[in-house]
């Protein structure tokens, strides 16, 4: 319960979009600084009061400001290579989030008559720390899941595409920044401390939940100066691809639940519930093993894929195939504990 408030408290990083949003409401009201200054504090007061009372419960409670203390879980801002190699790793997905928006924004917007060598340099360049970024990190929870086993270089090539990708949204925000667009301006006061602030930390995918609405509203704004047909050519392919995860996605998890409880079940009826540990089923179908008072625990469930199942010495009472959209992907084994020498 404690470690899962460790991503709960990283909102506070977005503090600086508040305060530039009253710095560019001033210039462009030409009010004074010391004016924008005095609105700040009135409009903070209040939310940094119950902000800090929070803080400072979290802390005393459970010893926790912002950050879990877990070694593998608080910042490290010294650690560099970690920094660099998270950040990149939330740049490509949070590109590939976004799908085709980017690109098809970014192509539209570029005149090919006039790219230049310099431009295609930087291209390779981009392509090459995209492809350096795309290997796996050992740290955190930065890759595709189990539910469907890629290639490493389709996975690898995935990711390059999103590093791209991300590369694009910066792009398109500084060209939005330069036009005075606030909006953007104010968005990514809040998304550029983030995104960095975060990569310090153990990286994990889900802290860019965070930021995508924040992502998604600075393309809409640039989706706007865009002809109709490439609205509808980006938004529409965006639309199938998450279309299409959110398939996989589903196809996942109802397979998983179901493998599980089939296995569990197995179990019951064969009177072996209270000589078995749940193990990789434990968090699907767990409520099986509740209040099950175990003699001696002979049988355990594992996990393998379809590739180790066969490497897998024990004797097999019982297996549940995990199909993903028709394709085994995972299988779960009841097999025999070897007896203590």
């Amino acid at each position: 319960r404690v470690s899962s408030r460790q991503g709960e408290q990283y909102h506070i990083y977005f503090g600086l979009l508040f305060v530039l949003s009253f710095y560019l409401v001033a210039l462009k009201t030409q009010d004074r600084i010391s004016l924008s200054l005095k609105r700040i504090c009135r409009f903070l007061v209040i939310p940094a009061t119950i902000l800090g009372a929070y803080l400072l419960w979290s802390y005393l409670r459970f010893d926790i400001f912002v950050s879990t203390g877990l070694s593998g879980a608080r910042p490290d801002f010294l650690d560099l290579r970690l920094w660099f190699l998270a950040g990149g790793k939330y740049l490509a997905f949070l590109g590939l989030f976004c799908c085709l928006i980017p690109i098809v924004i970014i192509i539209k917007q570029t005149r090919f008559s006039e790219i230049t060598s310099k431009q295609l340099i930087f291209f390779l360049l981009f392509l090459g720390i995209g492809w350096y970024l795309s290997k796996p990190l050992s740290e955190g929870e930065m890759n595709f899941g189990g539910g469907f086993n890629f290639s490493p270089n389709f996975a690898r090539a995935l990711e390059i595409f999103g590093f791209i990708n991300g590369v694009a949204i910066l792009q398109i925000a500084w060209r939005q920044m330069r036009r005075g667009n606030r909006l953007t301006q104010v968005l990514m006061a809040g998304l550029g401390p983030y995104l960095i602030l975060i990569s310090a930390s153990r990286p994990t995918q889900r802290y860019l939940i965070y930021a995508i609405p924040i992502v998604l509203l600075i393309l809409v704004e640039a989706l706007d100066e865009l002809p109709k047909k490439v609205k509808y050519l980006a938004v529409g392919s965006t639309a199938l691809g998450f279309a299409a995860v959110s398939l996989l996605g589903m196809s996942y998890l109802t397979s998983q639940g179901n493998a599980s409880e089939e296995m569990a079940v197995w179990v019951e009826e064969n009177n072996l519930i209270s000589q078995t540990s749940a193990g990789a089923i434990s968090p699907h179908a767990g409520q099986h093993f509740w209040d099950v008072k175990t003699t001696e625990i002979r049988y355990e469930i594992i996990a393998v894929t379809p590739a180790t199942e066969a490497q897998v010495q024990e004797r097999i009472l019982h297996r549940e195939p995990m199909k993903v959209l028709g394709k085994v992907t995972r299988i779960y084994l009841l097999r025999e504990l070897p007896k203590a020498p």
